[in-house]
Parts: C-alpha cells; sequence; structure tokens
C-alpha cells in the first residue's frame, strides 16, 4: 500500500516513439491519450464513411 504502481512498457518501439521530453511517470498518461486519440480518429473516419 506505501508503493506507488509505476508502469514500464519495455518495448523498446514505444519506448522510441514517446519523445523524451515526456517524464517516465507520464508515458502511461501519453500512451493513453494517444489510443485515445486514434479511437475518436476511427470512429470520425467511420462515420463519415471513409475506409
Amino acid at each position: 500500500p506505501n508503493q506507488k504502481e509505476k508502469p514500464q512498457f519495455r518495448d523498446k518501439r514505444i519506448a522510441e516513439i514517446i519523445p523524451k521530453s515526456i517524464p517516465v511517470e507520464n508515458h502511461s498518461d501519453y500512451v493513453l491519450k494517444a489510443v485515445d486519440f486514434y479511437n475518436r480518429h476511427l470512429q470520425r473516419k467511420r462515420d463519415r464513411g471513409d475506409r
């Protein structure tokens, strides 16, 4: 209970994409925002009827 969980991305591909200016403790937030943005992009694309 006293320790704070630190998610880590062990895949080098993910680590290479995350900008160096993002602190390690914010990496998971950055990835979640990116996934959310992409999901909204796909939804808008589906709504327009694009493929």
